[in-house]
């Protein structure tokens, strides 16, 4: 039996397919486009789309920081103010004190004041007085003849008074009290005298009488301070 060549079967070609129909475009010697890695572009990478995330909430250590300084600012004005209350209840006691003291003071240098006025007023009277008396025996008269009114005009009575008295009174003695003898006693003071009988004795002194007067005004100053 002989062999025979294979030969592929015959397909017939649809006239209406334009890629049979049509011829492939010839090219010649280095006519075509070089194609290049990453000229082309990249397909689109869908993603899938997340949910909003919720809010944060505020951070726990910064809320507690804020609790913290406004405790603390707080506490610290609280403070300050007690320190200052305490410090002005303080200085008004030391003011209420000074003016306490202020009062004090003013009523005692009121009351030395009263004092030393009446003081200047009785050395001035006193002063008047000596000189009343070194002028005139009229004062020392009127006082011995109330004297010898209160002894009851007895007789032999003997009166002591200073030496610058003595000779000043004589006179008048002689001629009104003829039953009285001036003694001269060195001890006494212008305007002092003594009048001594056999009933009693009547002494004067121009200071005592003074003093009365000076201790009766400051009673009486005092009285009305303690009032």
């Amino acid at each position: 039996m002989a062999r025979t060549p294979f030969l592929p079967p015959q397909v017939a070609a649809d006239p209406q397919s334009p890629s049979q129909s049509a011829p492939l475009p010839t090219r010649k010697r280095g006519e075509y486009k070089r194609w290049q890695l990453g000229q082309a572009p990249a397909p689109a990478i869908r993603t899938r789309e997340e949910p909003p995330a919720a809010p944060a909430g505020p951070d726990p250590l910064e809320v507690a920081f804020e609790n913290a300084k406004a405790e603390g600012f707080e506490h610290g004005q609280q403070i300050a103010f007690e320190l200052v209350e305490k410090q002005y209840a303080a200085r008004v006691e030391a003011v209420e004190r000074s003016l306490g003291e202020l009062s004090a003071l003013h009523a005692v240098l009121g009351e030395i004041y009263r004092r030393e006025m009446v003081e200047v007023a009785l050395c001035a009277a006193e002063a008047l007085v000596q000189r009343d008396l070194r002028d005139s025996t009229a004062t020392i008269e009127a006082m011995v003849t109330q004297a010898l009114v209160a002894l009851g005009g007895q007789e032999a009575l003997r009166l002591s008074v200073s030496a610058e008295d003595a000779p000043r009174l004589a006179a008048w003695v002689e001629q009104a009290q003829p039953s009285v003898e001036i003694h001269v006693d060195p001890r006494r003071s212008v305007g002092d005298f003594r009048l001594d009988g056999a009933a009693g004795s009547v002494e004067c002194s121009v200071r005592e009488r003074i003093d009365r007067i000076r201790q009766l005004v400051v009673g009486e100053l005092a009285t009305e301070s303690n009032r």
